[in-house]
């Protein structure tokens, strides 16, 4: 067992945010809460109790703010970076502190979380995000859903779109819309409540479940 991780005092951290051209870019997508984030973000984190400089690059992931790229460099003067040293790099904590300075619609300078106000068939409309939302947002980013809460929420959202009159052809993309997770990953979902017998099988090229035969 190795030693103990000494905890740092992380409100000394500095974090500064590149600028982005405004609009979509990659990296971004839903996050759970009802926001979207609208492109990926590149952060710089000066930690004094870490004896590197660090640069993160967060994305949407099925729901959630991630680290999808991290580069850890030499300080001037300082040691070089090795395989130890990276385990005291405390990637999720630097996430936290980048969630907690998003949620503020001033921090950078152009609104980057963005919270759907209204759908229709055709287009969603995005705001700015509120109070309410960011504080949903940072919730679902702290608390992680077992499957046994998450799928019977899959399979009731799955039902209610076939019956809606405008989601009936598509209840996949209606569990990704309200999950606030991607396409994929509500597909993935909608898989894993058939086979826990939550939903009936796919009926082939047409959305919804088979119809189940009754006994005699």
């Amino acid at each position: 067992m190795g030693p103990a991780k000494s905890k740092r005092d992380l409100s000394q951290v500095n974090i500064t945010g590149h600028s982005v051209d405004l609009g979509p870019g990659r990296g971004g997508g839903p996050l759970e809460g009802g926001l979207q984030l609208i492109r990926e973000l590149t952060f710089d984190i000066d930690d004094p109790g870490l004896p590197y400089l660090v640069t993160l690059v967060v994305r949407a992931h099925e729901g959630r703010l991630v680290c999808g790229e991290a580069l850890i460099r030499q300080r001037a003067g300082g040691p070089p970076v090795t395989g130890a040293a990276l385990r005291t790099v405390t990637v999720d904590s630097y996430l936290k502190l980048i969630r907690i300075n998003l949620s503020n619609p001033d921090a950078y300078g152009y609104m980057v979380l963005m919270r759907e106000v209204e759908r229709t068939a055709d287009a969603m409309i995005y705001d700015a995000a509120d109070e309410e939302s960011l504080l949903a947002f940072g919730n679902a980013q702290r608390r992680r859903v077992s499957k046994d809460e998450m799928l019977p929420r899959v399979a009731a959202i799955y039902r209610d779109a076939l019956k809606d009159s405008v989601e009936y052809s598509a209840p996949t993309l209606a569990v990704a819309r309200r999950l606030y997770v991607s396409r994929g990953h509500a597909a993935r979902l909608v898989s894993q409540a058939r086979q826990a017998g939550l939903l009936g099988a796919a009926r082939r090229g047409v959305a919804g479940e088979q119809p189940t035969m009754e006994g005699p």
